[in-house]
């Protein structure tokens, strides 16, 4: 056996020696007590709980051979101040004052405790600190003022201070801390909050050293240099944190149920501003940033800005407050500000319960694009050629990147507006593009004000992503974001538009930009959805509340930065309160393969919210509407313009050389058997038509060479009136006769009249007859595996084969030629009729026996594949 000694000094839990503290020694991982003793010769056994002295000191000797467990405790033994297991006479400290110290040291016996330390705050804990290089002891300092006020006389990277608190001791921003000799100058300008980086008071700028917090694994207290009271300003202190850590990347772990104030950084429009990796975890209910009262609109109160030097994966932001929800003085303008413009990649983040107050309309905002006002005249044309060089100092740019531009005047005969692919890069500072036009001379131009915003393709964008359970006053706002974006159990309430979307730009189209939008509440002042550009969007079980009048579209899939392809809405309900004069509740435009289904709309008043509930503009292509519930008399109202849509009933128009019309729409005729005189009337609906030798304008028509020029100079008047009651009309001349077909079905048609005061003419009635209900129109549908599907019964036309009796729309065309055998009535006969559908959407006659009625149902027919189909 071989005995060693133990000499120091505990520090009792707020500082100050531990007076009359005990020293409990047993057998390691066991309860008997083993025993001390106060001589070399390990004859004399201490009192085992050993009692330190007044100051705390503990003096005796121990075995080497034994392995004990030691506990020390207050002089009452309520409080752990110290635990230690001891093998081999090793000494590994487990716990201190409820810090975890995992290091291991070896006593010696006691020493001179040296230059700048006192007995009273300060335990000698001599040799080694494994793993750090520190051979000449831990000693223990209350404050960080007191590891300032240390002499740094002859110090060496060996030495290493254990700080109890940054103001007092077990308070926050403790810490091992150990020497780093040599100018460190660079490091405490980084650091003015001292969070890692300490400066001696006798040398305050670190040009001899610097005292650096030991610290594991990344990890970073925002206690170790701000207070989290709320009042005081933790802007440098939050700052310097990140500042100062690790480039590769940290954890910044905030206060439990800490406030932590901010400020302005100058006038450069943000708080805190965080380059480097960083993951921001809250820790109780919630730890909050919030702008001080004097920060402006226009000001972000948590920026993050990832530089190009290193990978931006797996960051966290987790439980935080930011903004005062008790004081609308204490909003910043933008609540999370993300900019991954500079960031090669970023990926893998997490966002979650989060509450954002903020107060410009936007909560949590997301950019990955570049705006740059070019230099004067940056825009050459060459005459015959389509290619345009741009000049932009310093691009970056490569082949195949996207570019946007705008504020160019013409510049010979072109004009550089919209988004380019990058052609060529000449130069560092020049690049080309391909213009749709080729120009008309070789000119140098656009002025001044030509401003490039382009984003980084593909790997520039935040991607894999999610933002789950976030609470924000202001919109989301997200623009050229990544690859697979994720959105659960969020809520946006307050002004703007409540979520704002653009996919990144690529030059494959079909890149699976993919958002997914879920359990999502939305209260809209200013529109809830807008969507510029996405790939495989889908929002999916929403509840959206339109409050406030403004919004030409409560959701708009607007596709005005390129096509929307494959997204959808489903499972949602979209309320729209009363004075909400929106054009629609939900529009699609330009989008490729959209879907809405199970979607709920109620308007709070028919006469003052949105007139039609769904809108499909022309350019959108393959659009599926499932079950649309509405609040509406008659049902949902949708308008359907698209190319190709699904699910929605479409009626059919009949050609009109045809002169087939619906079963249950009214008609008559305007007969000529020679020509009218001038000054002759004809009276349509009520309203008067002259007759003229030459020269007729307005409700007047030109009398021809014969009645058949006469009866298609005065159809071209009739299908051209703008008086309402002559356009409930289809008009179309066969020789000298104009037969008069009503657009819709039913015996309002009935009281459509006729009349006449002209030499040589004849009007089939007084009115217009055969309108009635019992009948359907002829009507088309595809349903959602792409069959089209007609309806209806139409009457009275030319039953002569090859007569086309209508023409399928594109998206609506079979892909092969099909014959189908129909229902015909001939006269009070009941036979059968060959109608062909043909590939350019041509429904012609193969032979029919009669025209009292032809049905066109039992026509169904698989659409060509609509992306087949070419489109601009």
């Amino acid at each position: 056996m071989a005995a060693i000694a133990l000499v120091g000094n505990m520090i009792a839990p707020g500082g100050g020696p531990a007076s009359g503290c005990k020293l409990n020694s047993y057998l390691r991982n066991t309860t008997t007590r083993s025993p001390l003793y106060s001589n070399v010769g390990l004859t004399t056994p201490t009192t085992n709980p050993y009692v330190g002295d007044a100051d705390g000191r503990l003096e005796f000797y121990f075995d080497s051979a034994i392995e004990y467990e030691w506990s020390v405790t207050t002089s009452d033994g309520a409080t752990v101040i110290w635990e230690a297991d001891v093998v081999g006479g090793v000494i590994s400290v487990t716990y201190a004052d409820g810090v975890l110290i995992h290091s291991t040291w070896a006593p010696a016996l006691a020493t001179s405790l040296g230059s700048g330390w006192t007995a009273a705050f300060a335990a000698t804990k001599p040799t080694t600190v494994s793993g750090y290089g520190i051979t000449d002891g831990v000693r223990v300092v209350a404050t960080k003022a007191l590891l300032k006020a240390v002499s740094i006389s002859g110090l060496a990277s060996s030495y290493a201070v254990q700080v109890l608190g940054r103001s007092s001791a077990g308070g926050d921003g403790g810490g091992l801390f150990r020497w780093l000799p040599g100018s460190q100058t660079a490091f405490v300008a980084l650091d003015p909050g001292e969070a890692i980086y300490v400066a001696p008071d006798s040398d305050p700028t670190g040009a001899s050293g610097v005292w650096v917090r030991i610290i594991d694994v990344g990890t970073y207290q925002a206690g170790w240099s701000a207070t989290g009271d709320g009042a005081t300003n933790d802007r440098v202190a939050l700052q310097s944190l990140h500042d100062a850590g690790n480039a590769g990347g940290q954890i910044i772990e905030l206060g439990p149920n800490k406030t932590y104030e901010v400020v302005e950084s100058g006038s450069n429009g943000y708080c805190l501003n965080y380059t480097k990796p960083v993951s921001i975890l809250g820790q109780g209910f919630f730890s909050a940033i919030t702008p001080d009262s004097g920060v402006g609109a226009a000001v972000s109160t948590l920026r993050i800005t990832p530089t190009a030097s290193v990978v931006n994966w797996l960051q966290r932001f987790e439980k935080l407050l930011i903004g005062d929800p008790n004081n609308s003085s204490r909003y910043g303008g933008v609540g999370i500000d993300i900019d991954t413009r500079h960031s090669t990649q970023a990926a893998f983040w997490n966002f979650k319960q989060i509450i954002i107050f903020e107060g410009n309309d936007v909560g949590f905002r997301f950019r990955n694009s570049t705006p740059t006002t070019l230099v004067n005249n940056p825009i050459t044309t060459a005459n015959t050629l389509n290619t345009v060089t741009i000049a932009h100092v310093a691009h970056g740019f490569s082949v195949n990147q996207y570019v946007e531009f705008s504020g160019a005047t013409a510049v010979g005969g072109l004009t550089v507006s919209g988004t380019y692919l990058v052609a060529s890069t000449p130069t560092a500072d020049t690049y080309t593009i391909t213009h749709a036009s080729t120009a008309s001379s070789t000119a140098t131009g656009g002025g001044a004000a030509v401003v490039e915003s382009h984003s980084k393709n593909i790997t520039g964008g935040l991607y894999c992503s999610t933002v789950e359970q976030v609470i924000s006053r202001g919109g989301f706002l997200f623009l050229d974001v990544g690859d697979s974006f994720a959105f659960n159990t969020i809520l946006t309430t307050g002004g703007g538009i409540g979520f704002e979307w653009q996919s990144i730009q690529s030059p494959d189209a079909e890149m699976p930009s993919q958002c997914l939008i879920q359990n999502w509440n939305c209260t809209s002042e200013d529109g809830a959805l807008l969507v510029h550009r996405a790939q495989h969007m889908h929002v999916e079980n929403a509840n959206i509340e339109a409050i406030v009048a403004g919004p030409t579209y409560i959701l708009d899939f607007k596709g005005d930065k390129g096509r929307n392809r494959n997204c959808s809405v489903s499972n949602t309900h979209i309320g729209v309160y009363p004075g909400v004069g929106a054009s629609a509740i939900f529009r699609v435009k330009n989008c490729i393969g959209f879907e809405v289904d199970n979607v709920i709309c109620l308007v709070g008043h028919a006469s003052t919210s949105a007139t039609v509930d769904v809108f499909i503009d022309t350019d959108s292509v393959d659009t599926y509407v499932g079950k649309i519930t509405s609040n509406r008399s008659g049902g949902a109202l949708i308008t359907d313009n698209g190319v190709g849509t699904r699910g929605v009933r479409k009626l059919a128009t009949l050609t009109a050389s045809s002169v087939w019309n619906n079963k249950g729409a009214a008609r008559g005729s305007i007969s000529f058997s020679g020509l009218p005189v001038a000054a002759d009337t004809i009276t349509v609906n009520s309203t008067v038509f002259t007759a003229r030798a030459s020269g007729a304008t307005g409700n007047e028509f030109n009398i021809g060479v014969d009645a058949t020029a006469t009866a298609a100079a005065f159809t071209t008047v009739l299908n051209a009136s703008v008086v309402a009651g002559v356009a409930l009309a289809t008009y179309y001349s066969i020789a000298g006769d104009i037969y008069v077909l009503y657009d819709a079905s039913g015996t309002a048609g009935n009281s459509f009249t006729l009349a006449e005061s002209a030499t040589n003419t004849t009007v089939s009635g007084a009115v217009l007859t055969g309108g009635d209900v019992t009948s359907e129109d002829a009507s088309f549908t595809k349903d959602y595996d792409g069959f089209v599907t007609l309806e209806g019964s139409i009457k009275s036309g030319d039953p002569s084969a090859s007569v086309v009796i209508l023409t399928m729309p594109v998206g609506f065309r079979p892909e092969k030629r099909e014959r189908f055998s129909v229902y015909c009535n001939n006269s009070g006969t009941h036979t059968v009729a060959l109608l062909e559908i043909r590939e350019d959407g041509q429904l012609v006659i193969v032979s029919c026996p009669g025209n009292t009625e032809l049905s066109l149902s039992g026509i169904q027919y698989r659409c060509a594949d609509i992306n087949s189909i070419s489109f601009t």
